[in-house]
């Protein structure tokens, strides 16, 4: 295994979206320490990033073998010695500047051409990165690291957190710790291309009771006697089904029964599609797990294949 990896943080949170949990920074960098990610490297632009190095530091003290290395523009870095010299008020990114284990300065032509550079060398540098993307027409910050990545890094290990469902993104970064764990050579984009023993879901009853308790994760449903099923599933699915104790850990308890509940409907639609499609040998090359919209679509096209036949 790899020692000395680097975990990168970039973009900005939208401030529509739903704030990423303070929780999950610190769930995240955990998770990827003993895979041997040793540095964890992000700016200070946005509630994003800022959380995301307020947690590293948290965690840092609390004894977990992490660094944190800052990027900032110069004129950023600048802006930061003014403050110290006259004897000013420190923000709080300045004083995550001054616990930083090492300060990255990124210069440029031009204030615009520095945070571009600075965002490029996030994401040049990290091994794993997390990132936002995003629709909005005046986002031009998420949309330049998104053309980047799609550009210059087709084949990196990313996580996209802006997906919609917070299910989505815990699914697919465990998918890849999965991966890099065993040091799989398998980037994001052929997920589906792995296999492992699935289940199939009993009756609803027996389902139930593991999601009335939080505690209960898909790993227990897996090792119960009588549940799997010896046939062949994408990864993606496996680990989807996964996420779901770790979503309910991060959510309030009084939300936990409703976002299982949602998580349960929307599972037994996945093994509905997947049924069929293998019952009448149905192939649907555009299948996304996580594209929960399309789910509708792709039961008429199933069915209509039926009628055909």
């Amino acid at each position: 295994m790899r020692k000395g990896l680097i975990l990168g943080f970039v973009g900005n949170n939208p401030k529509h979206a739903r704030r990423l949990p303070d929780d999950a920074f610190g769930q995240l960098i955990r998770g990827n320490v003993p895979l041997g990610y040793r540095t964890v490297l992000t700016g200070i632009e946005g509630n994003f990033e800022m959380g995301c190095a307020a947690a590293t530091l948290r965690l840092r003290g609390e004894g977990l073998k992490i660094k944190l290395h800052i990027a900032i523009t110069q004129g950023k870095y600048k802006t930061y010695l003014r403050y110290k010299r006259d004897n000013l008020r420190l923000s709080e990114a300045h004083r995550i500047i001054e616990q930083a284990d090492k300060v990255e300065i990124i210069e440029g032509k031009t204030p615009l051409e520095a945070e571009r550079l600075r965002d490029r060398h996030i994401v040049d540098k990290s091994d794993l990165l997390f990132y936002y993307s995003t629709q909005l027409r005046d986002d031009f910050r998420n949309k330049f690291i998104s053309y980047y990545l799609e550009q210059q890094h087709p084949r990196k290990n990313v996580c996209d957190l802006s997906d919609k469902s917070g299910r989505a993104f815990v699914a697919k970064e465990a998918s890849l710790r999965y991966m890099r764990e065993r040091d799989l050579v398998v980037m994001a984009n052929s997920i589906d291309r792995i296999y492992l023993q699935d289940w199939l879901a009993p009756d609803t009853d027996q389902l139930k009771k593991y999601f009335r308790a939080p505690k209960e994760t898909a790993v227990v449903l897996l090792r119960d006697t009588g549940v799997c099923d010896p046939k062949l599933l994408p990864l993606r699915v496996f680990f989807y089904a996964l996420s779901n104790s770790v979503i309910t850990n991060l959510a309030l308890p009084e939300k936990c029964w409703s976002e299982s509940r949602e998580y349960f409907d929307t599972f037994q639609n996945i093994l509905r599609i997947i049924r069929l499609t293998r019952a009448h040998n149905i192939e649907i090359p555009d299948f996304n797990i996580f594209d929960f919209t399309r789910y509708g679509e792709i039961m008429r096209r199933i069915f209509q294949y039926q009628e055909l036949k």
